[in-house]
């Protein structure tokens, strides 16, 4: 059976939805069959966890890929990476 790795195991939080969508429907829960992640539910001590995982994948993946992003000032490369990331979450949301 596959499960999530306890590094990618990154929390989702259900955004600002004009109704009530069920965890088991909202586009922002990334779960699947076996594959679970949990949601945010307003507990900071997971959404400080899953920033900080967020944090190491994004620097491993400058470290490790060549990306338009390396090509920028060292100490915005991150910044625009995870920014990017963001907006591809309104993609998600509005399909």
């Amino acid at each position: 059976m596959p499960w999530v790795p306890e590094e990618l195991l990154f929390a989702w939080g259900r955004g600002r939805e004009n109704k009530y969508i069920s965890s088991q429907l909202n586009k922002r829960n990334p779960s699947s069959g076996s594959l679970m992640f949990p949601e945010l539910l307003n507990k900071p001590k997971r959404h400080t966890e899953s920033n900080i995982r967020a944090n190491w994948l994004i620097n491993a993946i400058l470290k490790t890929t060549d990306s338009k992003f390396n090509k920028l000032e060292k100490g915005m490369q991150m910044r625009a990476l995870e920014g990017a990331l963001f907006m591809i979450g309104y993609k998600v949301k509005g399909e």
